[in-house]
């Protein structure tokens, strides 16, 4: 930076786990270009555990979801009044307040791509283009004049156990239409148990997915371990520990690669142009080329097409996914 270094850093980013984890490369790069300053990073409290896996991170508060009235006189409880830099990693209303509510000395942004975007969903246009979000987040270093190292993601090592070699299946995500369907999931499930007698399947589960364990394995096989909203840390080590995870467009993507372990991704209604692609050079991207891709930036309830049929994700066979099983686990033999 062209005036002195600063001493303290506020970086600001309150969610989604996925989005939390992908500020693991900036917050090493920040660290690395000001290894003397005191590093602070809010966040909702859910992911707290996540963030103090942050690598660079000094201090980490979490801040609760309030009114914007009761956010500020949180703000003033729990942080200091001033810091030399703050940088907002995420941009909306809550996260302008809590900057907003804090002196500061230099005041940094990411680039969202806003408009990029949307033009890619609305018409298509721009294919092949745009940068991965954890690149995006490493501007505000790159504008301060700083060199960041382009490596992807990593947190920082977690304690604690898993299933060693154990395949995970995550078949939720945030929206209907981002997730594979859980026939399926079902069928690769019976398939890799086969495949791979010697192994068991962890199967990764948020609050309120509990309909989709029950589908996928509905006989209660003893070789299928549920989680069910199971504590971020405790699913760090599952993901940590095991061979592969199966996933959707979902932050237990990004998780599992954070942690050391490849993805088979599965993509539909999004795209990697939109910037949430696997980073990890062993994972892999399943996905059909359909002129109807990208139909959203997140995906949504329903699919947009005149006969709802999803082919997006309906296109992917079980055995595709399992022959990209086997190739991705590669030296982390099954």
């Amino acid at each position: 930076m062209k005036t002195r270094s600063p001493r303290t850093i506020l970086i600001i980013r309150l969610g989604r786990l996925g989005d939390l984890v992908l500020t693991a490369a900036m917050t090493r790069e920040t660290k690395r270009a000001f290894p003397d300053a005191t590093i602070t990073f809010v966040t909702a409290p859910v992911y707290e555990s996540v963030a103090r896996l942050l690598p660079g991170i000094d201090t980490v508060v979490p801040i609760p979801k309030t009114g914007l009235s009761e956010l500020r006189e949180t703000v003033a409880a729990s942080l200091p009044d001033s810091f030399d830099w703050i940088i907002d990693l995420h941009g909306n209303a809550r996260s302008k307040t809590i900057a907003g509510a804090i002196r500061a000395d230099r005041r940094s942004t990411y680039p969202k791509d806003s408009m990029r975007r949307r033009i890619l969903v609305w018409f298509k246009r721009g294919r092949g283009k745009g940068a991965p979000v954890w690149r995006r987040y490493l501007a505000p270093l790159e504008r301060a004049g700083i060199a960041p190292e382009y490596s992807p993601p990593a947190l920082l090592p977690v304690s604690g156990s898993g299933v060693p070699g154990a395949i995970v299946l995550a078949p939720g995500a945030g929206r209907p239409t981002k997730q594979w369907p859980i026939n399926k999931f079902a069928d690769l499930s019976k398939k890799l148990l086969e495949s791979f007698p010697d192994r068991s399947l962890v199967v990764a589960l948020g609050p309120g997915e509990e309909d989709l364990g029950a589908r996928l394995d509905p006989d209660g096989n003893d070789r299928i371990r549920k989680l069910v909203a199971a504590p971020l840390s405790a699913l760090a080590c599952h993901l940590r520990d095991a061979a592969v995870v199966v996933s959707n467009d979902s932050g237990l993507l990004h998780f599992a690669e954070a942690v050391g372990t490849p993805v088979v991704a599965l993509f539909g209604p999004t795209t990697e142009e939109l910037g949430f692609a696997p980073a990890g050079t062993r994972s892999t991207r399943i996905e059909k080329d359909l002129a109807c891709r990208p139909c959203s930036l997140h995906g949504s309830q329903t699919c947009p097409l005149p006969d709802r049929s999803h082919r997006c994700m309906e296109e992917i066979s079980v055995d595709e996914v399992l022959a990209a099983v086997r190739e991705t686990a590669g030296g982390r033999a099954l």
